[in-house]
């Protein structure tokens, strides 16, 4: 069974930047995904998004309907979550988006994500809404795997163009 506790971001801060780093590199644009995740993380760890990511996340804590767990199994960590819900000004909706879900790789393809994505659809009806938005990048195949298999259907599309 998973158990899900607030992140205390002093505790937490290590593995979610771990899962987080992992999140960008799986989720970026090819133009950026040409180097190894290593060097990756290396360069994401010594720039300034750790400081701006960790900020983003505070101040959200502090929306009282935000989502921001940690996710337990048998005591142990197994990947965390950042949920926020946003009003559509104009037209009396508010929708969830999953703005970050980490499953630690040696816990992932078990169903872990699957029931964290289950827990945030449970949450969301009983708060009456609607809609969930859920992201992910081009090149996250098991990402937009997993979100087809649950039934969520893509609304927009990016292009990208490397200038020479």
């Amino acid at each position: 069974m998973l158990y899900y506790r607030p992140i205390d971001i002093k505790k937490d801060k290590k593995i979610i930047l771990e899962l987080q780093c992992r999140i960008n590199y799986e989720c970026e644009s090819p133009y950026f995904q040409d180097k190894s995740y290593e060097k990756y993380r290396k360069k994401w760890f010594a720039s300034g998004q750790t400081k701006e990511f960790l900020s983003r996340l505070r101040k959200s804590m502090k929306e009282k309907r935000t989502i921001a767990v940690m996710v337990e199994e048998n005591k142990e960590i197994v990947g965390y979550m950042w949920v926020q819900f946003f009003d559509v000004i104009g037209y009396d909706i508010t929708y969830t988006e999953i703005s970050e879900l980490a499953v630690v790789p040696k816990y992932q393809r078990k169903g872990i994500a699957s029931r964290m994505i289950k827990y945030i659809e449970d949450i969301s009806r009983k708060r009456g809404i609607k809609f969930i938005r859920s992201g992910t990048g081009i090149l996250n195949t098991p990402s937009q795997k997993l979100q087809d298999k649950l039934g969520y259907k893509p609304i927009w599309t990016k292009y990208e163009k490397k200038l020479k």
